[in-house]
Formats: C-alpha cells, sequence, structure tokens
C-alpha cells in the first residue's frame, strides 16, 4: 500500500509525501452546514474515534471550527492524533478513500507543532468541537 498525497495543502502545514506524522487529517468528512449542528459534530467525533481506535491508540480528536474562518482549506476536515505514528499510518492508509456519509475522504499527514498550535487557538476561541483528550 502507498501513503496517501499530500492532497496540495501548503507545505508548512503537512508533512511531505513519504513521511508519517501522528497526525491524521480527514479531508471532507463534514459539510459546512453540518458544523453548526453541535450534535451533528459530535456524533462524527464519536464515530471517527470509534473508527480509528481499530487502527491505533487515540488521543485526540478535533473538528476545527474557529481557526477555520481564517483557514477555510480546512472546512469540512477533521483531524485525529493517534499516540505513536504507525497508527496514524494504518489509518491514513485504510481511511483515505473511503465515503463517509456520501463524501469522499481524503487523508492526509499533518505536522504535530501546527496542529498543537490550532489546538491551542480552538481552545482560546469560541467553543470547539473536541473528544477529550484521552490519559
Amino acid at each position: 500500500m502507498t501513503l496517501p498525497p499530500n492532497l496540495g495543502l501548503p507545505p508548512q502545514f503537512v508533512i511531505p509525501e513519504g513521511e508519517v506524522s501522528k497526525i491524521v487529517m480527514l479531508c471532507n468528512i463534514v459539510s459546512e452546514n453540518s458544523l453548526s449542528s453541535e450534535s451533528e459534530v459530535r456524533t462524527l467525533l464519536e464515530e471517527v474515534r470509534e473508527e480509528c481506535f481499530q487502527y491505533g491508540d487515540v488521543s485526540h480528536v478535533l473538528v476545527p471550527r474557529h481557526w477555520m474562518e481564517t483557514c477555510s482549506m480546512y472546512i469540512g476536515s477533521c483531524f485525529v492524533k493517534f499516540e505513536d505514528p504507525d497508527g496514524a499510518c494504518r489509518a491514513a492508509i485504510m481511511l483515505n478513500n473511503r465515503k463517509y456519509e456520501d463524501r469522499l475522504v481524503k487523508t492526509v499527514f499533518f505536522d504535530a507543532d501546527m496542529y498543537e498550535e490550532f489546538v491551542q487557538e480552538e481552545q482560546s476561541g469560541p467553543p470547539a468541537a473536541a473528544a477529550p483528550e484521552m490519559d
């Protein structure tokens, strides 16, 4: 199996092709309209966490809503932070090109430092949809 491509996202946000990260970005997994429904977003978070646990231990799941206002490329995305890169790699491979609610999901590895900055922005802005971190 081959790793998913970087989907042409800005290079400062994604890991170069052929490299892996503990963060997987699931692109096109949710509609912009669904983002306004707290219950739909919570359902998505639960389903993504459950699905991703098949591939490895998940420590955090985030649907960005605060910083997507300035970074529109993330509209419809969900981020999954795995405990180790192996789980992230398995998930990225297995979830790439899968359908979720009639949406074709693409995966990309995301830079861990940038992800942590985004998590901080979400926590300081309007309420974000995020599954709690696992200890």
